[in-house]
């Protein structure tokens, strides 16, 4: 929660990052107390978190290759390389990472929790889409205006409005785990009896 609340500032946001995975190898390493749903979806968040990023790299460098062979006038290759092919196959990849997100405390949730979890997934999907589509393309393009008034941080300003929604709901789980709601009571005598 804690990292996820940091990771989004400029400059300190690997401190933010490194802290966000020690609590994800945490949740990890504690799955099994809180009953079935909850291993599933942790083992599936860190299949989707590999998968998204997997895809991310990978694409990125046939990317990076279509482009040396762009360059090299290779006509094996009929498209063109952009930046915002560069930026669909983040936004993809981001997208699939991103439900690692949601699944990893989806199970220890009420309705609340949930819909916050949604929506700090919607939220970064459609940033991600914003900044390929409109803030990126005016960095490449060395617009003055862009440096001079400190625009350049706008993509990393916006990453707090997922990232709020994700701590908050992580915050609501701890809550329920702190007021002895999961695991439930039923769940700690049955398995105090086995």
């Amino acid at each position: 929660m804690i990292g996820l609340l940091i990771a989004w500032i400029p400059f300190i946001g690997a401190v933010g990052g490194i802290i966000a995975l020690v609590g994800a190898v945490l949740v990890i390493l504690g799955r099994e107390a809180f009953g079935h749903e909850h291993a599933r979806n942790v083992i599936l968040s860190i299949i989707f978190f590999f998968v998204g990023i997997g895809i991310s790299i990978v694409g990125a460098l046939v990317l990076f290759f279509a482009a040396i062979s762009f360059t090299a006038n290779n006509p094996g290759f009929i498209v063109q390389p952009s930046f915002v092919s560069l930026g669909l196959i983040i936004i993809v990849g981001g997208a699939i990472t991103s439900i690692a997100q949601v699944l990893l405390t989806y199970a220890l949730q009420k309705r609340n929790g949930r819909i916050l979890l949604w929506s700090g997934y919607a939220t970064s999907i459609a940033l991600n889409i914003v900044n390929t589509l409109i803030i990126y393309p005016l960095f490449v393009g060395g617009r003055p205006f862009f440096f001079e008034t400190g625009l350049f941080f706008l993509p990393a300003f916006l990453g707090a409005i997922p990232a709020l929604l994700y701590a908050i709901a992580y915050y609501l789980a701890r809550d329920r785990m702190v007021r002895r709601e999961i695991p439930s009571p039923m769940m700690q005598q049955s398995s105090v009896t086995m």
